[in-house]
């Protein structure tokens, strides 16, 4: 395994928890104390791999496809993925996930360059560093973005709680610098959030509607289901 399999691992088996089941109780306190060595020396101990991917196995056996439907349908299971959501998107889910990941990576370099053209001063190019930093601490603060929005329209709400009060009193007063630096954050991690739920909302919208997508996730268990969980994707 490479270094970013073993982050990958490690993630997962930050997702279980403690009561899941006796079996794993006995052994979680062990690895959990011994998982820094395990990744300072690359290598994962088997019986750990090999628990893990029984567990997921045993957890996704409990739900057929129609019974996955229904259950996600009632927002009574949330889905983790064991790989990039992307992978099996298409048409326009794809196009809207691609939209936003061109606009987070590449628009900061045009909208800031150009307030700072406008505004005729080389201070707002800050904003760049600032927007490109918001980003890149969201990437790396959670592999799995519902611990932050449960739904898209949550983030279409804190859309209009913060930056449509900055983009209204911006046009207001003019330019001010209490207004840029919100918006250079903001702008970053925005962009970051909604490209993560695109990715996500599509790919669960993909696994209810195409029974060939969920069975080959199952069987190469990139996916577990978890149920009665408190960050279950709204659809």
């Amino acid at each position: 395994m490479d270094k970013e399999q073993i982050d990958d691992f490690f993630w997962l088996f930050s997702r279980f928890n403690k009561g899941n089941n006796p079996e794993f109780d006995a052994l979680y306190d062990k690895w959990c104390k011994e998982c820094e060595s395990y990744r300072a020396e690359g290598k994962i101990p088997n019986e750990l791999i090999n628990y893990v991917d029984d567990w997921i196995s045993k957890t996704n056996s409990q739900y057929s496809f129609d019974s996955f439907q229904n259950q996600v349908l009632q927002k009574k299971v949330s889905i983790r993925f064991l790989f990039e959501p992307y992978e099996i998107i298409r048409n326009f889910g794809l196009k809207a996930f691609n939209l936003f990941v061109f606009l987070y990576k590449f628009s900061p370099y045009i909208i800031f360059p150009l307030i700072a053209f406008i505004e005729k001063n080389w201070w707002p190019l800050g904003g760049l560093i600032v927007c490109k930093i918001s980003t890149r601490t969201i990437a790396q603060s959670t592999q799995n973005i519902s611990n932050f929005f449960e739904s898209l329209k949550k983030i279409y709400l804190m859309n209009l709680v913060i930056f449509l009060p900055i983009a209204i009193l911006w046009i207001i007063f003019g330019f001010q610098h209490y207004l840029y630096w919100p918006f250079a954050i903001f702008y970053g991690y925005n962009l970051f959030v909604i490209a993560e739920r695109l990715q996500i909302h599509y790919a669960i919208q993909t696994l209810i509607d195409n029974e060939d997508v969920f069975n080959h996730v199952i069987e190469k268990r990139l996916i577990m289901i978890e149920s009665n969980a408190t960050d279950t994707e709204n659809l």
